[in-house]
Parts: C-alpha cells; structure tokens; sequence
C-alpha cells in the first residue's frame, strides 16, 4: 500500500503581505523585490504566523526545506531549515526528506515542507508547452514515486500523508501578443508599478486616482470597438473581482491593468 497522496491548488491571497513578486508599500516606502533578500527577507515584509511556527508553539518540530519565506524572520526559529539551493538535484531532496524521517522519535519532524522549484524554473525559461517542461514534469514524477517507494521501505506507509500543492499555472505569449502599457496611459503620472504580468499602478499623490481610472477605461473600451482590447481595468476598492481575494491589503496597488490570457504587457522601451 502507498501512502495517501494528497493534491491542492492554492489560490493567492497576499493575506501574509506578499500582495506579488514585487510591489511598493506605501506606508514603508519601500520596495518589495522577491529575488533581492536584503529587500524580501525583512521581518516588516511577513504577516501573519506561518504554520510551522503555530506547530512548534504546541510542541511539535517541523523541518523546512527551501520553502519560499522561510528564511524571512531569521529562519522563524525553526527546529529544522534549509536555504533555497536553486541547483539542488531532486535525488538530494528525496534523501534529504528520509534523513529527517530517519531521526530518533524525540528529534524527528512531525510536518515536513519542501520545496520543488524544477517545474516553475523550467516554465519561466522555455515556456508551458515544451519539450524541457515534459522532460522535467517527468523528472518530478520519477522523484515522487522514489519517494514513496522510500516509505514503504521504511515502513512508514500507513504513518505518512503527503500534501502536493501547487502556486499557479502558465501561459504560453507571444511577441505578436503584446499590450504597451505607454500607448494606453500616461506613464508620468504613475509613481510606482507593481507586478507582471499584470500591472499595478500607483500614480502620484497629486494625481486623482478616480479620473485616471475612467480615462483608462474610456481608452480600453476605444480598443475594444476596434477589436483590439486584450485587458481589463480595475480599481482595487471598486471593482475587483471577489474570487481573486485581491482587495484586503493596503499594499495592493489601487489600479490594475490585467491582460488576456495568452497576453503580455510591455512599455515601449522594453
């Protein structure tokens, strides 16, 4: 018998803070930049109380392997954690998982959390539908099911559940599917922009945010007359849609230009 096997899709909330890759808080005046640590792992980044800290809390032990914010807060004072290794291969993550299973009953982690950067990393290079991105699922597959094997080996089928989770999907674009942000508002009113592929937009203080939204819209509905509208703007307190559950942060820009799937936005200069 194999053990349970569990498969999520997680939507994206920013209810810890992290509203996007990158993004402007207007109360820090600051810039949040995901591949920059001494911007992103900055305790005044994180909301919230991650899980493993509540476990701990109760008295548990949980070990962290390369989860993304793990390493924010000085580690969060976890039991067990290891730093993001983006070269790590996935036979080292597997032995990795079993050492840690393989621990005396008093040291070992009841919740174990790793991360498997492969897939999203082969994506962002080469694109959804490809032939490296196959390989790679494949490759992702294979370390899954040693995994397993694993456990029934150690006799731990009946003990263990494994969670698979997933942050989001992609979409192939096209350098004929472009929409250039420039062409469609004034850029020299816009203080920050946040996010891709979307758009976020933080004009400047002088600027009226409501007026800005309908002259957008005037020119978005001009596009779609033409047959040319690939987007859709919205203001975050009005008219976000309530199933993204991308409202509740003051760290969300106000305006968003949100492309076709398929589409990407661009400023001339890019």
């Amino acid at each position: 018998m194999r053990a349970k096997v569990r498969w999520y899709v997680s939507g994206f909330v920013g209810v810890d803070g992290i509203v996007g890759n990158s993004f402007w808080d207007p109360a820090l005046k600051k810039e949040f930049f995901y591949t920059d640590p001494a911007r992103s792992m900055q305790s005044e980044w994180w909301g919230g109380e991650p899980l493993w800290v509540t476990a701990e809390r109760q008295g548990g032990k949980w070990a962290v392997h390369m989860w993304p914010g793990s390493q924010a807060n000085d580690g969060w004072g976890l039991s067990y954690l290891d730093h993001f290794n983006g070269t790590e291969s996935l036979a080292k993550k597997t032995a990795r998982i079993l050492e840690w299973l393989d621990l005396p009953l008093t040291e070992r982690p009841q919740f174990i959390v790793a991360y498997v950067p492969n897939l999203d990393s082969i994506s962002y290079k080469f694109g959804p539908n490809t032939t490296e991105l196959d390989l790679t699922i494949r490759e992702v597959d294979a370390m899954l099911t040693d995994l397993l094997d694993a456990l029934d080996a150690h006799n731990l089928t009946d003990l263990i559940n494994i969670v698979v989770v997933s942050d989001h999907g992609m979409a192939s674009t096209s350098g004929e599917r472009l929409i250039f942000l420039d062409e469609i508002i004034d850029m020299s009113l816009i203080e920050h922009t946040d996010g891709w592929p979307l758009y976020g937009l933080s004009p400047f203080s002088n600027v009226n945010i409501t007026a800005l939204y309908k002259t957008l819209l005037l020119k978005t509905l001009a596009y779609q007359a033409k047959g040319k509208k690939h987007w859709d703007v919205y203001l975050r307190n009005e008219n976000m849609p309530a199933r993204w559950h991308f409202s509740n942060n003051n760290t969300i820009a106000l305006l968003w230009v949100v492309p076709e799937t398929g589409y990407a936005i661009v400023t001339r200069e890019e």
